[in-house]
């Protein structure tokens, strides 16, 4: 079992997702293309204020994925690198809208590597122009009010938990 595991190629994809967008599942989808399995990786930072708690963005997300059993949705609250070294992940997936975000991801690659030379960080661009300006926040905002956009939510597949508050709003991709 041991030689199965050595043998997949698994990837980690962490992020605070709250809410996860279309530029996650977009990533998510790209990331299927080339991993046998793949952990996205809901990560808690003590001075970000969240809209959603990480119960409610796990469960969202794992509602999302649920027929697939190469995602597996988790919370971690501590070192990144370590998370992936404890379920076997060779890879680390980022994602990127602007250059901004590829300079902080560059950086962070950096560490990363240094503290675990064996696990390659993947740099992400989302497929679709117009969803690079999307931060978390655009959604956040969006789901204060009745109207959404399409190029920023497919709202007819808005999913949504029966143990998720009313408000909870949660923008994914197309199938």
């Amino acid at each position: 079992n041991s030689q199965h595991f050595s043998k997949m190629r698994i990837a980690l994809f962490g992020g605070s997702f709250d809410p996860f967008t279309i530029g996650h599942a977009d990533i998510v989808r790209r990331s299927l293309l080339l991993f046998d399995k793949l952990y996205v990786v809901v990560t808690l930072n003590p001075e970000k204020h969240y809209k959603f708690s990480a119960e409610e963005r796990v469960e969202a997300i794992r509602h999302l994925y649920a027929g697939d059993s190469r995602v597996e949705v988790a919370v971690n609250n501590g070192m990144t690198v370590d998370f992936a070294k404890k379920v076997g992940a060779q890879f680390l997936v980022r994602g990127v809208r602007t250059t901004i975000d590829f300079e902080y991801e560059k950086v962070e690659a950096e560490y990363n590597k240094r503290c675990s030379s064996s696990l390659l960080s993947g740099i992400s661009r989302t497929d679709s122009i117009p969803l690079a300006p999307i931060t978390q926040g655009t959604p956040r905002q969006r789901s204060f009010i009745p109207y959404c956009p399409s190029r920023y939510a497919d709202t007819g597949k808005m999913a949504r938990s029966s143990r998720t508050i009313a408000s909870t709003i949660l923008f994914t991709a197309s199938a």
